[in-house]
């Protein structure tokens, strides 16, 4: 008696394999936007004001849905509209010199896959200390 190997796949390795290849070519579908710089750095001492505010995405934002804002000690500090910038990001400038004190970067956008991202950043404007 010879018997023979099926060459059919059953139902459920079939769905099995499916499901793989489903997840496998949607992988890039289940990244988010995620932040990878700001400018100042995160927690950074600037020795002087800076001139603009910038943040750094792992793919590009949409910049119609778009915001930054900053807050410093004496409250909200005005910004020029913002922009793209290069490599993924968000710039605006600072309109004006920034005082010594705390600050506080706020952003918002979305990356292609639609999902919202919202944070902040802080840095400081200190005087520079001389030796």
């Amino acid at each position: 008696m010879t018997s023979s190997v099926s060459r059919t796949v059953s139902p459920a390795l079939r769905g099995l394999l499916l499901g793989l290849l489903t997840i496998a070519g949607s992988a890039s579908l289940l990244a988010h936007l995620a932040v990878t710089k700001t400018y100042p750095a995160q927690d950074a001492a600037a020795g002087k004001s800076p001139d603009h505010v910038q943040v750094w995405f792992s793919e590009t934002p949409e910049l119609s849905i778009s915001s930054l804002t900053l807050v410093g000690p004496g409250g909200p500090v005005a910004l020029d509209a913002v922009q793209s910038g290069e490599a993924n990001s968000l710039r605006a400038t600072v309109k004006s010199t920034l005082a010594k004190g705390a600050y506080t970067v706020n952003y918002k956008t979305a990356g292609r896959d639609g999902h919202p991202l919202r944070g902040e950043f802080k840095f400081q404007v200190a005087p520079a200390t001389t030796p």
